[in-house]
């Protein structure tokens, strides 16, 4: 088994690192110029509850409508939406067996929403979700 020396193995880690922050750097420019101007995007955030039963949702689908913009949730209800474009946009949300739901937002260039979205079923839970509300448990 050849031993390399510590200065190859320098030299091997400056090279590897240089080409990540490369490509790093030319991955981030790309999608700057495939979105328009980075400035004039902005971001959207926030987390996805069923407020019938207070949990929140683990891969819900979040997409901002009419374009390719789409997020599923992690396991603690949390999507974000990056490179949304500026000015009027309706956020699609879907979550299987609960009703779909479209919210509409304003936003503007550089600036990051925080959206919360509450979903429910009407057909299982009906139209007055206060009268399955219950006291606290004493």
């Amino acid at each position: 088994m050849e031993l390399i020396s510590p200065r190859t193995f320098s030299i091997s880690v400056i090279a590897l690192t240089l080409a990540i922050a490369n490509f790093t750097r030319g991955a981030s420019t790309s999608s700057g110029a495939a979105s328009g101007n980075a400035a004039s995007t902005a971001a959207v955030t926030g987390r996805v509850q069923n407020i019938v039963t207070g949990k929140y949702l683990s891969n819900a689908r979040v997409a901002v409508k009419g374009t390719q913009i789409i997020a599923l949730t992690d396991e603690a209800g949390a999507y974000h939406l990056v490179n949304v474009p500026t000015g009027s946009i309706v956020l699609e949300v879907f979550y299987t067996d609960l009703d779909r739901q479209e919210v509409s937002l304003t936003v503007s260039s550089g600036q990051r929403v925080e959206q919360n979205i509450e979903l429910t079923s009407k057909a299982r839970y009906g139209q007055n979700l206060e009268a399955l509300k219950l006291d606290p448990f004493l």
